[in-house]
């Protein structure tokens, strides 16, 4: 579960950084039609235009230059480190209570109780890219575990051999 954690905290930063290298490339397109338009401007003479859209061209270099600087190897271990300490913003587990009957339908949780419902709590483990899992800890003991995978291993190769 740890491992599963671990991986979906880093996920998340992924696309987080994603986030950021998209909409660098979007500000980069949008320059260059920026830029266009202002040499068609300087062109024809048309001062009035000229100033708003090198102003345009202003902002844009300077959020392109901040989302450039966040994207520096020493900036971007520094986000990291950032994200991993603080995980509840990325990943929290919160209880979730299911009503279900002996038939195995689930029931509003609004309805009361009756002898026919069995009320039962599950830990769901949440993630920032809205994924929800359902998470039961078990204890499995080793050997139980280490058979099963000589066991599973054993399947693959006779599958290959066949």
């Amino acid at each position: 579960m740890r491992s599963a954690a671990f991986d979906s905290l880093l996920v998340t930063f992924s696309q987080h950084m994603q986030a950021i290298r998209d909409e660098v490339e979007e500000m980069r397109v949008e320059r260059g039609i920026e830029s266009t338009y202002v040499a068609l401007l300087r062109q024809a003479r048309s001062g009035e235009k000229l100033a708003e859209h090198a102003r345009k061209i202003d902002s844009l270099n300077k959020r392109l230059s901040e989302d450039f600087e966040s994207l520096q190897p020493d900036r971007i271990v520094d986000t990291l480190s950032e994200h991993l300490s603080i995980p509840e913003q990325c990943l929290r587990i919160e209880n979730e209570t299911v009503m279900i009957t002996r038939n195995g339908v689930i029931v509003p949780n609004e309805k009361p109780e009756n002898q026919d419902t069995l009320e039962i709590r599950l830990n769901e483990l949440i993630s920032r890219d809205r994924r929800r899992r359902v998470v039961i800890p078990v204890r499995i003991p080793r050997d139980f575990v280490a058979e099963s995978v000589r066991h599973t291993i054993t399947e693959i190769h006779r599958a290959f051999l066949l």
